[in-house]
């Protein structure tokens, strides 16, 4: 006995069914695999002006990589966790079909600065390793479940709040780091070429659905442990688009493997991009 009021056993059980021992196991999981991990970030709600908490965000260690210092390029992934013990599954639906009203790839939240000579240089960056290198299905809704009357009743589908307010939380971050950055107006003078992505995630405990439409027209659910959905929003009164990885605890590791191999290569095109101007502008002046 704890106190008057409450057992220990009471206050286990309450802990297991909130977020707080999944985000605890999350992070654990994140240090032994190499990631600085910052908890409980706040930020600003532009909405309300009030300061809101951001569950982790993490990067992965480089060490010292001296090889970026000389090159002067860097491609850096962080990741945006918003964490969900969630008590239903989660099931993605309406595939995102491409629109030429819309930039997708604007979905991404890339910081850049780059060397004036570069600006109108093409290679290969996140939206193109993550998605076009490897083309993967994207969806515009999502719902989760529960019973009409709590443990009885009828499985009645709906959006949780909880998770809507997640999404929120995350992609504004997201844009607030992003802004400053990549200000027009900011004159950019240095020599380091850099590619910050921040990528928003929602890390949930329970089953990953996608809904699928077979050829008959009827549907079914396949489980699976990442996926990725559109998530439309305002930040600053303007209107945003995000793709917001929604990730298992299952599937987190392959998941870090697959976005650092990513980072890995989207620093390998920079770096070609670079050293093809470096070798044109001296057969120039030769």
């Amino acid at each position: 006995m704890t106190n008057n009021k409450y057992t220990e056993k009471e206050i286990l059980e309450s802990l297991y069914k909130s977020g707080y021992l999944l985000e605890s196991e999350i992070t654990k999981s994140l240090v032994e695999f190499g990631f600085f991990v910052e908890s409980n970030v706040s930020s600003l709600d532009p909405l309300t002006s009030k300061s809101r908490e951001l569950d982790l965000i993490a990067e992965f260690d480089h060490e010292d990589n001296e090889e970026r210092y000389r090159n002067e390029i860097i491609a850096k992934v962080r990741f945006v966790f918003e964490i969900k013990n969630n008590n239903a599954p989660l099931v993605l639906l309406t595939k995102y079909v491409w629109s030429p009203n819309s930039h997708i790839w604007n979905g991404l939240k890339v910081a850049v600065t780059m060397p004036k000579h570069l600006e109108n240089y093409f290679f290969h960056g996140f939206y193109d390793v993550l998605f076009n290198n490897q083309p993967k299905e994207m969806f515009t809704q999502y719902c989760s479940f529960s019973k009409k009357n709590n443990k009885e009743g009828e499985l009645m589908a709906h959006h949780p709040e909880n998770i809507y307010s997640s999404l929120l939380k995350i992609t504004h971050y997201c844009e607030e780091s992003i802004e400053d950055w990549n200000d027009p107006d900011k004159e950019y003078n240095g020599s380091y070429f850099r590619k910050f992505l921040y990528l928003p995630i929602i890390l949930i405990n329970e089953d990953l659905f996608e809904l699928e439409t077979e050829d008959n027209n009827d549907y079914k659910l396949k489980k699976v442990n990442c996926s990725r959905l559109v998530f439309n929003y305002h930040y600053k009164q303007k209107p945003k688009t995000a793709i917001i990885h929604i990730v298992t605890k299952t599937g987190l590791k392959d998941f870090l493997i697959e976005v650092l191999k990513a980072e890995k290569e989207v620093e390998k095109n920079m770096l070609k991009a670079k050293e093809e101007f470096n070798e044109k502008s001296m057969g120039k002046k030769k």
